[in-house]
C-alpha cells in the first residue's frame, strides 16, 4: 500500500495526505519517513482508550477531553484546556505531553482537507473489505469494487 501512495504522491507532484492512526508502534516514524510532507493524527477515540488505561476514568473528564479535541480555534481550545486543567491538573499535564497537531482539531494544518477526529470510516472499510485482502491484487480490486458498486446502488 505504502508503495502504490509513494506512486500516486510522485505523479501528483506536491502530495497532500494526512495519515490517521491509533499510535501503533514505528507507525508514525515509518510514515514520516516514505511521506516527509505527509501529516499525521491520531485518532482520539484511540486516546480517550489510552487516557482511560491512565487512570481518567470519569465522564467528566472524557466529556472535557472530547470539547477539547472538538474545538476549531485555539482560543475555544483554551478555553476547554484550562476548564480541564482545573478540575484535574493530573490530566492536564498527561494531555500536554501529547502532541497538540496530532488530536486537536484547532491545532490540524490548515493544509488538510479533513478536520475527522476518529478513525471510525477506515475501520469500517477495513472491516468491508477483510475477506478480499489475502487475495492476489487483481482479485482483491475486483472485490472491492464490487462492493462499493452495490453500497452506491443500495444508497440510492
Amino acid at each position: 500500500m505504502a508503495l502504490v501512495l509513494r506512486v500516486a504522491c510522485n505523479r501528483l507532484g506536491n502530495c497532500k495526505i494526512s495519515f490517521m492512526s491509533d499510535k501503533q508502534k514505528g507507525l508514525v516514524e515509518a510514515i514520516c519517513i516514505l511521506f516527509p510532507n505527509a501529516k499525521t493524527r491520531y485518532c482520539v477515540r484511540h486516546l480517550y482508550a489510552n487516557f482511560k488505561k491512565a487512570g481518567f476514568r470519569t465522564k467528566e473528564l472524557k466529556d472535557l477531553l472530547w470539547k477539547a479535541a472538538r474545538e476549531s480555534t485555539t482560543k475555544e481550545f483554551e478555553d476547554a484546556i484550562d476548564e480541564l486543567r482545573k478540575t484535574n491538573q493530573h490530566t492536564y499535564d498527561w494531555l500536554k505531553e501529547k502532541n497538540l497537531t496530532h488530536w486537536s482539531r484547532s491545532h490540524f494544518s490548515i493544509r488538510g482537507h479533513s478536520d475527522m477526529l476518529v478513525s471510525n470510516l477506515s475501520e469500517s472499510f477495513n472491516k468491508m473489505i477483510l475477506e478480499a485482502r489475502g487475495k492476489p491484487i487483481l482479485t482483491m480490486m475486483e472485490i472491492i469494487r464490487i462492493k462499493i458498486m452495490l453500497l452506491i446502488v443500495k444508497k440510492k
